[in-house]
């Protein structure tokens, strides 16, 4: 990239016919079947332009416009493009396993574009292949399908798999891959997308000349020659992957099973306090995604010993808070604590915490401290409402929390 630096100020075609005749090598089509883009962001938007908005008339003829079907929650970019364009979005449900409800999403589309993100973004979950394959076969020729491939390196299920080569098969199916995850290049900007030669030349037409910087076109020319660079990142992600769920886990944390280079974790109450709350420990984390207002997306990283650090099950989330005495050492009292996060501490220390980090999440000091004067249902119930913290094997202190401060109708309500 440092010697391209004296290339900046020419024209990036020639490095772009380049990097076209690398990636049909790689995937096995002709060059013609390949169509660069500014990050597999571009190519989302290119489809959306092509292949969404008013109906075709003809329903005999090539794929028209028509809806976007696409999966909630799932990579949400392409749905701004689709409404842009005055085409109807529908959202179908993730099914129970977090996979596409593809009967679903079929039964959905009229002509346009069904958009499916596998592994899926935000859950890191993927589709089965077979299912997968069934509805690429029996889509109609007036629907286009866009299977969004941007973590397919990361996935290593027997069950899942590449829709590459059904392409020479299917005119109507595209697929889009990007150099911003294994190959590290997310903010250079680059991608691409497969598809047989008519796709590709409708696709196209859409596009601005030299949309992708030659800086992007030779940084992804050298990840490619690089013949570890995949083999690296696949091993990297998979041994940190396997750190942290273990660590989530001994904490009592589900995740969706990952089949990414995130996980998604599920906090088991509202995750914008806990959002926030992150933020201002210089931890970033996902953003919500309405569809699952308790789960949290983590991104696996260099520096995922700074979350854990920060978790509730670590001390220096709550400075104040003391051991107990052996009594409360116990393997039944451990595990309670691990669960909801905090390593066995005295009454008056977690009084002290959990009115921390109620007003550092932006709750009223107040409200915190008259919850800790309630029996265990009543902090409990404060705790789904989205504070940070919740007391652990409560009862352990049920006849110190007796005692009421004020009504508890009247707490709740806040």
């Amino acid at each position: 990239m440092s010697d391209a630096f004296k290339l900046a100020w020419r024209y990036p075609d020639d490095h772009a016919d380049l990097l076209i005749d690398c990636v049909a090598r790689l995937n096995g089509v002709g060059r013609d079947q390949v169509l660069l883009g500014d990050g597999s962001g571009e190519i989302l938007k290119l489809c959306a332009e092509a292949f969404t908005g008013p109906t075709s008339a003809d329903r005999r003829g090539p794929a028209g416009r028509g809806t976007m079907v696409v999966a909630d929650p799932t990579f949400e970019a392409i749905l701004d493009h689709a409404r842009v364009n005055g085409a109807e979005v529908v959202k179908v449900s993730l099914t129970s396993a977090f996979a596409h409800d593809l009967p679903k999403m079929a039964a959905a589309a009229n002509e346009g574009l069904i958009y499916i993100c596998n592994p899926n973004n935000p859950t890191a979950s993927i589709t089965p292949k077979n299912e997968l394959r069934d509805l690429i076969a029996k889509a109609p020729r007036q629907t286009m399908t866009l299977v969004d491939e941007a973590y397919y390196h990361y996935a290593d299920s027997p069950d899942y798999e590449s829709v590459i080569p059904l392409i020479k098969d299917y005119p109507n199916l595209i697929v889009a891959r990007t150099f911003s995850k294994i190959y590290g290049m997310a903010g250079l900007r680059c991608g691409y997308c497969i598809a047989q030669r008519e796709t590709i030349e409708r696709i196209r037409s859409y596009q601005a000349w030299d949309s992708v910087n030659i800086m992007a076109l030779v940084a992804a020319m050298a990840s490619l020659d690089d013949a570890d660079q995949v083999a690296n990142g696949r091993r990297l992600n998979s041994e940190t992957k396997a750190f942290l769920t273990g660590q989530l886990d001994a904490m009592g944390y589900e995740q969706i099973p990952s089949q990414a280079n995130f996980v998604m974790i599920d906090m088991k109450r509202p995750v914008v306090p806990l959002i926030k709350a992150f933020k201002e420990r210089n931890v970033q984390v996902g953003r919500l995604f309405p569809a699952l207002p308790n789960h949290m997306r983590l991104t696996i990283g260099k520096k995922l010993r700074a979350l854990l650090n920060v978790l509730p099950s670590f001390g220096d989330l709550f400075p104040n808070i003391k051991r107990t005495s052996a009594n409360h050492r116990s393997a039944e009292f451990r595990r309670r604590c691990r669960v909801t996060g905090i390593n066995g501490v005295s009454l008056h220390s977690y009084r002290h915490a959990w009115a921390h980090r109620a007003k550092a999440c932006g709750y009223p000091q107040r409200f915190a401290q008259e919850a800790l004067g309630h029996s265990s249902r009543a902090v409990h119930e404060a705790y789904a409402k989205g504070a940070f913290v919740v007391c652990p094997a409560l009862d352990e202190y049920e006849a110190t929390a007796a005692r009421k401060i004020v009504n508890m109708p009247r707490l709740l309500a806040r």
